[in-house]
């Protein structure tokens, strides 16, 4: 007996039967996608939260890391541009239009 006699249901042609179960996958892979877009999204409130604005001593805020790369931001770049979320590198990426 092949395997799929014993998965596909009496009274139920092959092709349909086929079908019916490319659909079941094409829906398990889209709710694989929506997993890791949740994940993702995860991933993005974690480091917002760990890079949650800092209040400096003098009053300028900005996050301890870049929002594009995560590489810490130097603290000479946070005194010269109070409230920048991006490294030198990142920002000008960001300012040639490309997606930093």
């Amino acid at each position: 007996m092949g395997m799929d006699v014993l998965i596909r249901p009496a009274g139920v042609g092959r092709i349909a039967w086929l079908r019916g179960m490319y659909e079941i996958w094409r829906w398990k892979k889209s709710m694989d996608d929506v997993d890791i877009a949740r994940r993702n999204q995860e991933v993005d409130i974690r480091r917002a939260l760990r890079n949650r604005s800092v209040s400096r001593p003098n009053g300028d805020i900005s996050p301890l890391t870049c929002e594009d790369c995560d590489k810490e931001i130097p603290e000479g770049r946070r005194k010269a541009v109070p409230g920048c979320t991006r490294c030198v590198a990142c920002q000008a990426l960001f300012e040639r239009g490309g997606n930093g």
